[in-house]
């Protein structure tokens, strides 16, 4: 049996029939080679040569494709290096190849993927909030959901954040259609790198105040001394003492530090 259905080739979109079965049908009506071949445009030899045997000399000998260039275990491979941080999914099909130990073409890798169900996405962007201040956040607002409104104006609540320069531009990720929102699969607006700016800021019922670019002069970056000098001082105390610019403070306020609710 053939391993594929034929293509219906003949003019009418049916199957054109075996030149075999073409050539025995015409000698069993009384045809000699000569005449047969001339219908057919098979050799005389040829027609000679079929006749004696009983069945095709194609028969059996079905056509098995190529070997597939990637095993099952190298394909879980090449998930693996996907699933364990944040460049892997960044990485093309031929960087990919290369972190796997896989020594095949990038089409290969790409197939391999996309049967099971990974492609290439732009990366979705939001601003970067790790799982310890999740956590924070959601048990500080639960444990304040039913709170009055008037508790909230006693509350300065401030924020530091890392704006990342060195990175511009849409990131593509591998992922499934299922993942967009995976923590690996997400390009963070704000990031620490060679171009980082630290920069800080708090609101309260008063208003909000400006934004404070901070001059790390730690060796690992913000102290606690630059944070007394840079934040507490020119942006808390002075709301509190009412000498803040456009930023007050009710005397009986509480600031609120991000992470730290």
């Amino acid at each position: 049996m053939l391993t594929t259905t034929p293509q219906k080739t003949s003019c009418h979109g049916e199957w054109t029939t075996p030149v075999r079965v073409r050539v025995l049908e015409r000698l069993s009506l009384g045809y000699n080679k000569s005449e047969v071949s001339h219908q057919t445009g098979v050799q005389r030899q040829a027609i000679q040569e079929g006749v004696k045997k009983p069945f095709s000399r194609r028969l059996g000998k079905q056509c098995s494709g190529c070997s597939h260039s990637l095993t099952p275990t190298d394909i879980r491979h090449i998930i693996y290096v996907l699933w364990r941080y944040w460049e892997g999914r960044r990485l093309c099909w031929r960087r990919l190849g290369q972190e796997s130990d896989c020594s095949v073409s990038e089409r290969s890798i790409q197939r391999a993927l996309t049967a099971e169900g990974y492609t290439r996405y732009k990366a979705c962007k939001r601003p970067f909030i790790n799982w310890n201040a999740q956590k924070a956040r959601l048990a500080y607002s639960s444990k304040h959901l039913h709170q009055l409104r008037s508790y909230w104006p006693a509350h300065i609540y401030g924020d530091e954040v890392t704006f990342d320069t060195s990175h511009r531009g849409s990131v593509w990720v591998t992922r499934l259609s299922s993942e967009r929102y995976h923590k690996d699969c997400i390009q963070h607006t704000f990031n620490s790198g060679r171009a980082s700016v630290p920069i800080c800021g708090a609101i309260s019922h008063k208003g909000k105040s400006s934004l404070v670019f901070l001059k790390p002069t730690g060796e690992h970056g913000i102290t606690a001394d630059n944070y007394h000098h840079q934040v507490l001082v020119p942006i808390v105390s002075a709301a509190f003492h009412n000498s803040a610019v456009g930023f007050l403070a009710l005397p009986e306020c509480q600031f609120v530090k991000d992470q730290a609710p």
